[in-house]
């Protein structure tokens, strides 16, 4: 199933009243309200399997600079395509 959220709290929201296990969250870093990296250390809490990607339209060192993400976390830089998307994801879920 692929779940789709506009925000952080509507992610949590159908998080909670989800009953399957969830295998990835892709989640911007940025974002109104709460965090992607605040989002996906909760999400993260309630199932410990689960794998995040990130994604900004800011570069990773820029994100990197001002703690949003710490080292080593996977993250995509925007604009990406359809095929780079799939590479980063795969990479996530066989990492």
């Amino acid at each position: 199933d692929l779940l789709e959220a506009t925000n952080g709290e509507e992610a949590r929201k159908i998080v909670e009243s989800y009953n399957n296990p969830i295998h990835l969250l892709l989640t911007d870093v940025v974002m109104p309200g709460i965090s992607g990296k605040v989002l996906a250390e909760e999400l993260v809490q309630q199932q410990s399997n689960l794998k995040v990607l990130y994604m900004s339209g800011y570069t990773k060192n820029v994100v990197a600079n001002h703690g949003i993400l710490d080292e080593g976390v996977i993250f995509i830089q925007k604009p990406f395509n359809a095929a780079t998307l799939t590479q980063q994801i795969r990479a996530v879920l066989d990492g």
